[in-house]
């Protein structure tokens, strides 16, 4: 084998560099074993069959064989725990800035404090945790100094703040102290010069200035003094709204508290207990991100990617985007040894492996839809969020995904003067259809698709009207124009107009905060039915709509009164199997399953574990109804965990993206180690103790298979 700091040959049995030092514990480098084509290749440090234990974990990284330590499970355990609390520290401290510190006094007068109760709690859950590993002889003293070597950022961060804050106050004690001085030193007027009879009057005069004169200075010097002020306190509040001031600091209680696992596993090792933890330093989490930048600039030779992506995942297999990275490089049968290896460090990769097939399947519905239009079509859309959140969708049925996202929009004061254009009308938006073809939209055989309404009174005689093939518009006071979709390059949002095509359309009624949801919703609506085509629709105003979609549009009153009944029958059952899976919660006698599960308004602490819930994870859809929380989270706020709704299993796991399952969908309810499998989502239970997990287990699958 090879030296991977400076390339000397080295024996395999090594465990240093002669040459310079280097540890070659664990995998420095990857060789290619004197096999025959077609056998599995080895990385260095790989043992002799017949040398191999029970004490190592064998893996297979795209064809290279890595073999671990046991102890390294307990490592992977270790550093968990720890990325919990600091997690949950980052989001405690994010929130004292919106509760607890409104200033940068505020900030300066609680920030160390409130840092230092966070970090000397994770500093007694390392003792407790040394404890666990049998290592009982380290006070909370003793580990604080082994600690220290590790963290650090919040006191370099916040002393640096502190530092600002210090001379701006100095400042303005200086500038008050300078204008004192001027006060007191300054000259006085004097009688006299008038010979003894005028002497008396001077003096007089004289006193009369004297005071109007102090009166004068006393109050500029007032005035000098809230100059001084505002000026400070301009510069306080620039510094507490910069919005780096609350990033840095969250993240520096986030590092301090993560780091302490470093000092946790040193006191192990000193311990004898050896972790084999020193394979994961930052010196080799450096190499393995100067190695990813090499592979993604092209730097890498073709015939070396697989074995440098290998090498990374060796270096630092905790790092999501490296496993991105060697999935592209593998094949079907390297996909499972790669998950195999992504879960024994705990890395979420099904997750990964979901959202990147699903991307796939995306941009083939896209193809189907949109042909060779695609690739401009996610061009024109890529920084519309709506598009974004409904395109997999939009693939399928994009005219019933445009009317989905229109009657999605939550804001009001977005859909007031927009009216989508499907099946029978009101009377009030013929009359405003009428008026805007009478004003401004001369159309013929054309399907009306959206008309926007930019007139104070209702009569729609200015605003604009999409059809299937052409936008009309019309500004007060201005001619109409018409733009074909066909022909259309470019639309943006420019203060209170569109700009289409360089031609401005007022929105002008839409208020500011409102314009940006306003203009994706209509941006959305236009390019997909200019490369995609068919969003017309019969209106039953002798308008016929040439497109395919136009039944797409139109909903049937039949189907929806039949649809109510089957919905009204349903609700009857569904609660009653509400009730009787709340009963059986309530009758829950293990108190570490009963702890950590809730249901909706128990009390006001539960209110606000949903309320954490809902912003974190679980968007609820208006016929959803949240049944049961599971929190996950040390510290109680519930931002990690699973709702169960009526429909639906909302899971969100530290530092992951939130995943929803169907109810419906769920065929397995599994328990492995500190997850529980709904199907293979995964979502971690680590607060329900080991000897709990089973029948934890019992009781969600009993629940999930009453709703399904």
């Amino acid at each position: 084998m090879f030296c991977s700091n400076c390339g000397t040959k080295l024996d395999d049995n090594a465990k240093f560099c002669f040459n310079c030092g280097t540890k070659t514990i664990g995998v420095n480098d990857i060789q290619e074993s004197p096999q025959s084509e077609g056998q599995q290749q080895s990385l260095v440090g790989q043992k002799p069959q017949s040398a191999r234990t029970s004490q190592t974990e064998s893996f297979n990284l795209l064809g290279y064989e890595v073999e671990l330590p046991k102890k390294t499970k307990d490592y992977i355990f270790i550093r968990g725990e720890f990325q919990q609390l600091a997690w949950e520290a980052r989001e405690q401290m994010s929130r004292n800035f919106g509760t607890k510190y409104h200033n940068l006094d505020d900030l300066i007068r609680h920030g160390d404090n409130d840092a230092d109760d966070l970090i000397g709690s994770a500093m007694e859950h390392a003792i407790e945790m040394l404890k666990r590993f049998g290592v009982y002889h380290i006070s909370l003293s003793r580990f604080t100094d082994v600690a220290y070597e590790y963290i650090g950022n919040w006191e370099e961060n916040f002393s640096e703040i502190r530092e600002k804050f210090k001379e701006l106050v100095e400042y303005k004690e200086a500038k008050k102290e300078y204008r004192s001085d001027r006060k007191s030193g300054r000259g006085r007027m004097v009688g006299g010069g008038f010979g003894l009879g005028g002497a008396m009057k001077g003096m007089a005069m004289a006193g009369t200035a004297n005071m109007t004169t102090g009166l004068l200075h006393s109050f500029s010097n007032a005035m000098g003094n809230a100059a001084t002020s505002a000026e400070v306190n301009n510069l306080k509040n620039k510094i507490f709204k910069d919005p780096d001031t609350k990033k840095t600091l969250c993240l520096s209680v986030y590092f301090d508290i993560y780091y302490i696992h470093r000092a946790v596993v040193e006191c192990i090792n000193d311990s004898g207990l050896s972790l084999a933890a020193e394979s994961y330093t930052s010196i080799e989490q450096e190499k393995a991100s100067i190695i990813y930048s090499n592979i993604m600039d092209g730097s890498v030779r073709n015939e070396d990617r697989r074995r440098m992506v290998a090498e990374i995942l060796v270096k630092d297999p905790f790092d999501i985007d490296y496993y991105e990275l060697a999935l592209k490089y593998s094949s079907d049968e390297d996909e499972s040894d790669l998950i195999n290896y992504a879960r024994y460090f705990e890395v979420p990769i099904y997750q990964l492996i979901q959202d990147l097939n699903a991307a796939i399947e995306s941009e083939q519905r896209l193809a189907q839809l949109f042909g060779d239009y695609t690739v401009e079509l996610e061009q024109k859309l890529k920084n519309n969020n709506l598009y974004q959140a409904i395109k997999s969708e939009l693939a399928d049925q994009p005219t019933k995904s445009v009317q989905r996202a229109f009657f999605s929009i939550q804001n009001e004061s977005v859909k007031s003067k927009l009216y989508l254009i499907q099946g029978e009308m009101t009377e009030k938006l013929l009359t405003k259809l009428a008026n805007a073809k009478a004003s401004y939209a001369p159309i013929q055989d054309e399907a009306p698709i959206l008309l926007f309404d930019n007139t104070a009174f209702g009569s729609a005689k200015d605003g604009f009207l999409i059809t299937d093939q052409n936008i009309y518009a019309h500004n007060m006071m201005a001619k109409g124009l018409s733009i074909s979709l066909q022909r259309l390059q470019e639309m943006r949002l420019s203060g209170s107009a569109i700009l289409i095509d360089g031609q401005s359309v007022d929105i002008n009624l839409i208020s500011g905060k409102d314009r940006s949801e306003f203009y994706e919703f209509v941006e959305l609506l236009v390019f997909v039915q200019k490369y995609g085509g068919g969003i017309g629709t019969i209106n039953g105003t002798g308008i016929v709509g040439h497109s395919r979609a136009s039944s797409e549009l139109q909903l049937s009153k039949t189907e929806v009164a039949a649809s109510l009944a089957a919905t009204s029958n349903s609700m009857k059952n569904k609660d009653k199997i509400i009730k009787d899976i709340k009963d059986t919660i309530l009758s829950i006698k293990n108190e570490g399953i009963r702890k950590y599960l809730f249901l909706e308004n128990e009390n006001e602490k539960v209110t606000k574990k949903y309320q954490n819930a809902f912003e974190a994870y679980a968007k609820l859809e208006a016929d959803e109804r949240a049944i049961i929380l599971f929190d996950n989270t040390g510290f109680g706020s519930a931002k990690d965990g699973f709702l169960i709704t009526s429909r639906r299993i909302h899971i969100h796991n530290m530092l992951q993206k939130s995943v929803t399952i169907d109810i419906s969908s769920v065929v397995s309810v599994n328990l492995k180690g500190a997850e529980l499998l709904f199907n293979q989502q995964a979502v971690g239970i680590n607060m329900i103790s080991s000897s709990a997990r089973s029948e934890f287990r019992s009781y969600i699958e009993n629940f999930v298979n009453q709703l399904k």
